[in-house]
């Protein structure tokens, strides 16, 4: 990004059934582009992700001000009102109609952790760092 530059990142808003917004940095971006071109071309799951990456995907600037304004089009397709609700991920963060969140996401999570039993330690889900990782520690 030049001087004087907003940032610039990508609203991933996919088919119809997504339920939430996913954004990622123009790099990240690049990155799944360059995955998506080693798939063999004309194949069903390239086809997917070509429609959801290129064909339903929008790139966004920040405001002057800082903050996020969502088209049209996507507050409709989320149903929002005055409030968003974001989530982080490691390479991206989500956007999600508050309510939704609760009723999907957390109703998803609350039975994956049921499944695992009232004694689950979440934390043990997390592969154990590489050596040198470790050591940096």
């Amino acid at each position: 990004m030049a001087q004087g530059e907003r940032p610039s990142f990508v609203i991933v808003y996919g088919t119809r059934s997504q339920n939430h917004l996913k954004c990622y940095t123009l790099r990240e971006i690049e990155k799944i582009e360059a995955r998506i071109e080693l798939m063999d071309d004309g194949s069903d799951d390239r086809e997917i992700l070509e429609t959801i990456f290129h064909g339903s995907a929008m790139t966004v600037q920040l405001g002057d001000d800082g903050r996020i304004v969502l088209p049209a089009k996507l507050r409709s397709k989320l149903d929002l009102g005055d409030k968003i609700f974001f989530i982080a991920g490691n390479d991206h963060f989500k956007m999600w109609k508050p309510e939704t969140y609760d009723d999907f996401e957390n109703d998803r999570t609350d039975a994956l952790l049921r499944e695992r039993g009232d004694r689950f330690n979440p934390t043990s889900l997390l592969p154990k760092l590489p050596p040198q990782a470790a050591a940096a520690e």
